[in-house]
């Protein structure tokens, strides 16, 4: 869980990840200061106010030789200025939260995975990462074969031990299987995250929408995404991404009802919120009674002055597409 707060001054000192000027400055382009989460219910819009933002698979085709199609758990944002987000709205919902970049880079954990996605146009440029994806699969198939291994949980203990440099010799297990084990070992920790981070940024520059019988630009959705990068671990109890087409339908239709991550989600405060958008002005006195039948915000309780906060928050598409 990753719980953002207002960015204090001292994250922007000499280890600084992102200079505070470029964070702070005026919009001098045509991108927002902040990042929209869009959705198409209003229930929807309250859940994410009372639990965070929370990660689901998202299906993605790479066209390479072959279409490959992988489930990335992510959450989705962009940062199309919502007064000229007419389009993007009606492809994603009129509901919106929107979370201030100075929060998000505020937060070292959530800085790691997230970023603009990577936009491809040939699929030449994406083969050495999806090469490197192939070598960390077959290791994980070299570890596999330890599985039958008479004394398996002295193995891994031992792999462990090797690793944090306390090494002691365990009977029956020879030298040279511990090093073969710790090198596998070492080889998928050191480069799954980053590969999967990098995978699970890309998107093809254009596409075909089955849904309006036409190429699309990606590029125009300005997309950002916070990734949950897949988790090794040599006792199989890690959390895997979905590498194929079926294994992402049926994670979704086991999860028809309700398609999130169990206990994966981004928790915020009530001054990392931006905007909090619906439909029509008509709506925003009702929303905001809603508002004051909530107890917390992101599973924390809060506080009058947040309350307060929060309820200056709330704006509507209509509202803006008639000022802004």
């Amino acid at each position: 869980m990753a719980i953002m707060q207002k960015i204090p001054d001292f994250l922007f000192g000499d280890e600084a990840t992102i200079p505070k000027e470029l964070v702070m400055r005026e919009r001098v382009n045509n991108h927002a200061t902040t990042l929209f989460h869009y959705t198409r219910e209003e229930s929807s819009l309250l859940s994410i106010l009372k639990e965070g933002l929370r990660f689901t698979f998202c299906l993605e085709e790479y066209p390479l030789l072959q279409t490959l199609y992988v489930g990335v758990p992510m959450i989705s944002f962009c940062d199309i200025p919502i007064s000229d987000s007419v389009e993007h709205s009606n492809k994603y919902g009129k509901y919106a939260i929107g979370l201030t970049k100075e929060s998000l880079f505020g937060c070292k954990d959530i800085l790691k995975r997230l970023s603009p996605v990577h936009y491809f146009i040939s699929p030449e440029s994406i083969k050495p990462i999806f090469q490197e994806r192939g070598r960390i699969m077959e290791k994980k198939k070299e570890f596999r074969k330890f599985d039958n291994f008479p004394i398996r949980k002295q193995l891994i203990n031992q792999v462990e031990s090797m690793e944090t440099g306390d090494y002691t010799k365990v009977d029956g297990i020879s030298t040279e299987l511990v090093r073969e084990a710790t090198s596998i070992n070492m080889y998928i920790k050191q480069n799954l995250s980053p590969v999967c981070l990098a995978i699970g940024l890309l998107k093809p520059y254009y596409s075909w929408s089955k849904k309006k019988g036409a190429w699309q630009s990606n590029y125009d959705e300005c997309e950002w995404r916070i990734i949950e990068p897949e988790v090794w671990t040599m006792d199989g109890e890690g959390f895997d991404w979905l590498w194929t087409k079926d294994e992402y339908e049926k994670w979704r239709g086991e999860n028809e009802k309700k398609a999130f991550i169990e206990d994966a989600k981004i928790t915020f405060t009530a001054d990392c919120i931006g905007f909090i958008v619906v439909p029509t002005e008509k709506e925003v006195p009702t929303f905001i009674q809603k508002l004051k039948s909530m107890d917390v915000l992101c599973g924390e309780k809060m506080s009058h002055d947040q309350r307060l906060l929060l309820y200056s928050k709330v704006i509507s598409f209509e509202r803006i597409r008639k000022d802004f």
